[in-house]
Parts: C-alpha cells; structure tokens; sequence
C-alpha cells in the first residue's frame, strides 16, 4: 500500500497550486516537484505544511462561526 501524496493533498485540501504553495513554503516549484515526485520531504516542511493546515481549519471554522453570528444578529 502506498503512502499519500503529502503534497498533492495539501494542495487539494489547501485549494491551492504546488506553485502556491512554493511561493508560501518560500522554495522553488522545482524542489516542490521533487518531493511530491517522491514523497520524501525533510522534517521542517512536514511541520510547515501541518501548520499551514492547522491554520486552514481554524480559518474555516472562524469564518463558520462568523456567518452564524451575522446570521443571528443580521
């Protein structure tokens, strides 16, 4: 059974282009490709990528409760 692509998934549950996400991880695209390519990414990108999810949940639950607030006070 193979492991998930960290990358592809990210980007997916993230919306965004492995180009994005580049830009926000601060390396090229081209070292983005190598490691989607083979899955093997060093530890600091492995918790980069965890926050950078952790934030997207958040984010999405803030804005949640944001629309339920507006909806209840109109």
């Amino acid at each position: 059974m193979s492991k998930e692509n960290i990358v592809k998934t990210t980007c997916i549950e993230l919306d965004i282009s492995q180009k994005e996400l580049a830009e926000q991880m601060g390396v090229s695209e081209g070292t983005l490709r190598n490691w989607s390519s083979s899955n093997d990414l060093p530890k600091w990108a492995l918790q980069f990528i965890d926050v950078l999810l952790r934030l997207h949940e958040k984010n999405k639950i803030l804005d949640s409760f944001q629309t339920a607030v507006k909806g209840v006070l109109g």
